[in-house]
């Protein structure tokens, strides 16, 4: 049956031995053939006749048939794949060439292929791959060839194939992989195919750039991932910008199981094969025969954590019987399977370190503004210092920004600080809705005895090493428990930063709570961390020690939580561990709390015991403000006050005796002379009537000489320091050597002696960087005193450069930098 050529069906039988079994269709269409038609009339139809004849030609010789031709369209048959490809790039090399005859239109052609089971009867086929056929060679552009992947499917050499991704065709289910054979690059048309079944965020996605780029690179080739940390870190939302963004990297898409509603282990496996849509009885063997069949696939199993074994078990099998396979799991603890790489997600920055603001900070302004607050109105510091008290966790970010609306900015930041402000939200999984809920999952994860220790470790307010986790959990719950902290750690309840552990503060906020419910529990804490602190206190209280190098933050704060519980208690060696505590804020930073602690210290020392009494004393030390700058500031005591503090720590030990004058004497150096002196005197008197003392002469004696340089009898500082130093070198006392060489210099320099200031700096600090600074500052303005203006210049540039670094936060020091800046050499 045959109609003109001008166009209309015509049919005809080529061959009546056509191929059965794996059959290869393509459909050839010329395009743009009606605005042809119009344009050039009989030419085109004359063109078009000749296409035709030489399509059949080309498709013979690759032992092909031209089943039908349908106007300016064609169905193509062939035996095997290899044939079918090398047909169509030569029927597309021959189109685009250019018109068969001068005169004649060019008439361009698109083609497409496909493979599937067929078998003809009576010349032609009833088969759904011609339908799919069809439906790809719809898909291609003007000289383009393009097929599907059963084309490609065992061929050694399928020669430059370009993998364009999955799309969906019409009345097909599901999505087709496309692959471009001839023709240039312009996309097929299509729609693509979505294959993920994360929805598109409805908010900005901000930082987590380097986790993105190493979670793509890791997933380049077929692995195990698992992304751990705690609750709100983000994980999820990472995990859903790859797929929302890069599903269509992978062949097979990327597919995310959510288990987290889950509660049974069996119900893993029914939900990935929900997901990768398998219906009936879930099977291992069908699961991994489906992501065989999809190719590169990456499947998320997203919240692990309740279901570990199961998830750990499941994901086993699928990467022994799929290889390839792209496997991540969200956790808060690793599977622990051979081979897995484990990245631990990080908060988010406050803060680079050029100085611009963090990523943290980032989201907070954005979610501000979308919640209708003002974004504007965070300064640079209070933004920062909001998104560090939250940890640069997102979701407490996210939480506290939705709240910022409705308080003043300060009110939004005092809240934060006291953990007082609700951080919850409606909607969204009953687990995320808010900051405590997101912590109490985790913790309803753990045994009694895990849970117990977590709250105890909630009472170190800062970072703490594992000898001090061990010391306080065995105290608190008994020796089993003082190894759990490594089992938190891989839970993410406990960071592991360097050396030490840390619980974040947005955790602690819901543990603490946990803690301060259980009366009992929250009392052996405490008294396990007085003791672990009292005990660190005593150890390291020496004048041999370099307190640089031992008391550091994390010790400090630890020891302020624990006074905080002891004083009221008037427990043995609070005075130390306060002496301690303001020795840290004088050479470190001011800190508020501990001004507090000093305040109880006089609260309780009335009533208290002789220790109570010298903890007040060494409380003046802080409260008073010393000598550091040589200004003469109000103390926060009354000289009535000390002598009664004086009076109390007398009933105590020679060491209490002794800590509270020495205390009290250099807390009034600045603003009552005599009381100072006369009690610095008084110190220095219980240090030689008590031999176990005699340790602490040196301290004692320079604190003698600061009080006499104070109240201007500078001949006799002078000989007191020249004592202190020479003792201090025959104790072989590094750090007390180098202060007392470095108030020395200084008292000279002030009496006009250069020359003898840099005979008393002869000798350079070996105790630490800040006293070396200190030196090196005093060092240049002796020599710019002696006339040395070139080697002052020289010193007063290395040491401008290293004070700055040291006093940052810190007001002793900054004494000496701008007596430095005064000289104008730095």
């Amino acid at each position: 049956m045959t109609r003109c050529p001008s166009g209309g069906w015509f049919t005809r039988r080529v061959d009546d031995r056509l191929p059965s079994g794996r059959v290869t269709f393509a459909f050839t269409d010329v395009v743009g053939s009606t605005r042809a038609f119009a344009e050039h009339g009989e030419r085109y139809v004359d063109a078009l006749r000749r296409l035709h004849a030489m399509q059949a030609e080309v498709v013979t010789e690759h032992g092909g048939t031209v089943l039908k031709t349908d106007g300016d369209g064609a169905l193509l048959v062939f035996a095997d794949a290899a044939s079918a490809l090398g047909a169509l790039r030569a029927l597309q090399a021959a189109a685009e060439a250019g018109p068969p005859s001068p005169g004649l239109p060019h008439l361009r052609l698109r083609a497409g292929a496909h493979c599937g089971e067929a078998a003809a009867v009576d010349g032609d086929y009833v088969s759904f791959a011609v339908h799919v056929a069809a439906r790809v060679g719809a898909t291609a552009g003007a000289g383009q060839v393009i097929v599907t992947g059963d084309v490609l499917e065992g061929l050694d050499a399928p020669g430059d194939v370009v993998r364009l991704g999955s799309y969906r065709l019409k009345d097909i289910d599901g999505g087709t992989t496309l692959w471009r054979v001839a023709g240039d690059d312009s996309p097929p048309r299509a729609t693509p195919m979505r294959l993920t079944n994360v929805a598109p965020a409805r908010t900005s996605f901000v930082g987590r750039d380097v986790e993105l780029t190493w979670l793509r690179k890791r997933l380049a080739e077929p692995c195990l991932v698992t992304l751990v940390g705690p609750g709100g870190i983000g994980k999820t939302r990472l995990v859903s910008e790859l797929a929302e963004h890069h599903w269509s990297d992978y062949e097979g898409g990327v597919w995310l199981v959510e288990l987290g509603p889950l509660r049974e282990e069996a119900a893993v496996l029914s939900a990935v094969a929900a997901v990768l849509g398998l219906r009936g009885t879930a099977e291992v063997t069908r699961v991994v025969s489906e992501i065989c069949q999809r190719g590169e696939i990456v499947l998320v199993l997203d919240n692990c954590e309740h279901l570990v074994d199961a998830a750990a078990t499941l994901a086993a099998d699928l990467l022994a019987g799929c290889p390839r396979l792209r496997l991540v799991a969200t956790s808060r603890e690793p599977l622990s399977l051979p081979d897995e790489q484990v990245r631990r997600v990080q908060p988010l920055t406050s803060a680079h370190h050029d100085g611009s603001d963090g990523a943290a900070v980032e989201l907070f302004l954005t979610r501000v503004a979308a919640a209708g607050g003002d974004a504007g109105g965070f300064d640079a510091g209070t933004r920062r210092r909001v998104c560090s008290l939250l940890d640069g966790l997102p979701l407490a970010i996210e939480l506290a920004a939705a709240r910022a609306p409705d308080l003043p900015v300060p009110a939004l930041l005092d809240a934060l600080e006291h953990q007082s402000l609700e951080l919850g939200r409606r909607g969204g999984a009953a687990r995320q809705r808010s900051l405590e809920a997101v912590v109490t999952w985790s913790l309803d994860l753990l045994d009694p005895l895990e849970r117990d220790a977590a709250a105890v470790l909630s009472v170190f307010p800062n970072g703490f090493r594992p000898d001090a986790a061990a010391h306080v959990l065995s105290e608190a719950l008994g020796p089993p428990a003082g190894s759990l902290a490594a089992g938190l750690a891989r839970r993410s309840l406990l960071d592991v930063d360097g050396d030490r552990y840390r619980m974040l503060e947005t955790v602690r906020w819901v543990t603490h709570r946990l803690l301060a419910a259980d009366a009992g529990l929250a009392d052996r804490a405490h008294q396990a961390l007085y003791g672990w602190s009292r005990h660190r206190a005593v150890e390291i209280f020496s004048p041999r020690t370099v307190l640089d190098d031992v008391l550091d933050g994390d010790l400090a704060r630890a020891m302020q939580e624990a006074l905080e519980w002891a004083l009221p208690r008037g427990l043995p060696d609070c005075d130390t561990m306060l002496w301690l505590c303001a020795r840290y804020s004088e050479y470190r930073f001011a800190d508020p709390r501990l001004v507090h602690l000093c305040r109880l210290a006089l609260d309780v020392s009335p009533v208290g015991t002789p220790a109570a009494a010298a903890a007040a004393a060494v409380a003046a030390r802080r409260l008073g403000g010393g000598v550091a700058t040589k200004e003469r500031r109000a103390t926060a005591l009354t000289a009535t006050e000390a002598q009664r503090l004086l009076e109390r720590a007398r009933e105590g030990t020679p060491a209490e005796h002794w800590r509270a004058a020495v205390s009290i004497a250099f807390a009034f150096a600045s603003s009552d002379s005599e009381l100072a002196t006369v009690t610095a005197g008084e110190a220095l008197a219980v240090v030689d009537a008590n031999p176990e003392l005699a340790v602490w002469r040196v301290l004692t004696l320079n604190t003698v000489a600061t009080t006499l340089d104070m109240a201007n009898r500078l001949t006799e500082a002078e000989a007191t320091y020249a004592e202190a130093l020479a003792q201090a070198r025959d104790d072989d006392l590094p750090n007390e050597r180098d202060v007392v060489a470095s108030n020395l210099a200084e008292l000279l320099l002030e009496m006009d002696r250069p020359g003898d200031a840099l005979a008393a700096l002869a000798e350079p600090p070996s105790s630490t960087p800040t006293n070396y600074a200190v030196w090196l500052a005093l060092r240049a303005e002796a020599e710019l005193g002696c006339g040395h203006r070139d080697r002052a210049v020289t010193l007063a540039r290395e040491a401008a450069s290293r004070l700055r670094t040291v006093t940052t936060g810190d007001t002793s020091y900054a004494a000496s930098l701008e007596r430095l800046e005064a000289l104008g050499i730095s």
